[in-house]
């Protein structure tokens, strides 16, 4: 049993350099669509639900969005998207939580990053959804949202990076 755990350490390091590697892929990946979206090709992006996910969200909307319990559905519905979105928001919430634990912050400034991380999650929701409600057609968001990849590529790239390096710091 005792020798058992001596494994621990050894995965938990194996983990934590996964991470770190995931981390810089991630960097290079969203270097490349930087890079992409800048020539245009936003369509051949590297970061991006796959289609079949897209898709299955997609019905998922539209099968739930004619139910009579509508309460239950949008609870329901919520719960399964946001599964399928975690391939997405996994990206950065995977390797802030474990520099979180590396760091060793205390459950306050855990909390307070968390809050953070939800609110740079939540906000470009509510933005997109004000928007829409005042009327702007769904053409115009996607054509916005289009001319804005790049930045956003880009500062995920960089964002990536220093929490790539920090996190090999902090290891």
């Amino acid at each position: 049993m005792l020798l058992g755990l001596e494994v621990l350490p050894r995965v938990a390091v194996a983990v934590t350099w996964a991470i770190i590697l995931l981390t810089f892929v991630l960097a290079a990946l969203s270097l490349h669509d930087f890079v992409q979206a800048l020539r245009g090709q936003t369509g051949s992006v590297a970061l991006k639900l796959p289609r079949p996910i897209r898709m299955r969200i997609n019905r998922l909307i539209t099968r739930r969005l004619h139910t009579k319990t509508i309460v239950a559905a949008a609870f329901g519905l919520g719960l399964l998207v946001s599964l399928l979105e975690l391939a997405c928001t996994g990206q950065v919430y995977f390797p802030l939580i474990r520099f979180m634990n590396s760091v060793s912050v205390d459950q306050a400034q855990a909390i307070g990053f968390l809050v953070i991380y939800n609110l740079a999650f939540v906000v470009p929701l509510v933005v997109i959804f004000t928007a829409a409600g005042l009327g702007l057609s769904s053409d115009r968001l996607a054509a916005v949202l289009n001319k804005h990849v790049a930045p956003v590529k880009l500062t995920m790239a960089v964002f990536f990076v220093l929490l790539g390096i920090l996190l090999v710091h902090f290891r």
